[in-house]
């Protein structure tokens, strides 16, 4: 597998949502970039070591994810694009909370298959999917954890592309959210949000008068949420230190 070089100078991190995004910004010390460097409401610059970070909001799904990385590659050059968020777990050796650095990521709809580079002290192991549309059958998510498949989400495998394709290597950082014995997604999830990923607060009152119990399923999610950020943007941290610290050195 290959590994970042030692001349690494900047790095952009994709985090699909506002709630995936903040824990990033927070972890790595980044600051909402100005209108005169270009900033917007979701623009985050700082630095690790020597390596410039910027870090903006990926979007949902392959089809935003897609758009947003090419944007941003084309707009900063940079020298490694991350992807940093959550992921369903679907294998029996991930748990909630446990991190994802997947070594091959393959899209369900064009069933192309991606490798991402080392970064740092964090080295991929284990597969990933991507969907460009949220499953809910479980007997499909089944067969790609009966297929040693460890997780899933709706963004890697679009980033990955748009990386390959511009020459610039990638690497995605996952925690695991939920998980497919838990069977805490159905066909409601994706509707509680907005398609910018910030909470449909209508939606989010419907789903509770719908069914009062699925309060319990909601704290349920944020919970794991939490756990997968703070795992995902930990190792992060980590890596890019190490990778500073190996470039000064």
């Amino acid at each position: 597998m290959s590994a970042v070089g030692n001349d690494l100078r900047s790095v952009l991190v994709l985090a699909p949502m506002p709630i995936e995004l903040a824990p990033v910004a927070k972890r790595l010390g980044l600051a909402r970039a100005s209108a005169s460097e270009g900033g917007s409401a979701d623009l985050r610059r700082g630095r690790v070591g020597g390596i410039e970070v910027i870090a903006t909001l990926g979007g949902i799904g392959t089809a935003a994810a897609a758009a947003i990385a090419r944007r941003m590659i084309e707009a900063h050059d940079p020298d490694l694009v991350v992807v940093c968020g959550v992921a369903g777990g679907l294998g029996p050796t991930v748990q909630i909370g446990d991190l994802v650095v997947p070594e091959t990521v393959t899209d369900l709809d064009t069933g192309a298959s991606y490798a991402p580079t080392a970064l740092g002290d964090a080295r991929p192991a284990g597969r990933l999917v991507t969907s460009g549309q949220l499953i809910t059958d479980r007997s499909v998510l089944q067969a790609h954890a009966d297929a040693g498949i460890a997780a899933i989400d709706m963004e890697t495998a679009a980033v990955a592309a748009e990386s390959q394709a511009a020459g610039k290597p990638w690497i995605a950082f996952r925690g695991i959210s939920d998980h497919l014995r838990d069977d805490l997604i159905d066909e409601h999830t994706i509707g509680l949000m907005h398609d910018d990923g910030r909470p449909n607060v209508a939606a989010l009152a419907r789903y509770v008068a719908r069914r009062p119990a699925n309060v319990g399923r909601l704290a349920k999610m944020a919970r794991g949420t939490k756990a997968a950020t703070t795992v995902a943007t930990r190792a992060l941290q980590r890596a890019l230190e190490a990778q500073a610290a190996s470039t000064l050195g």
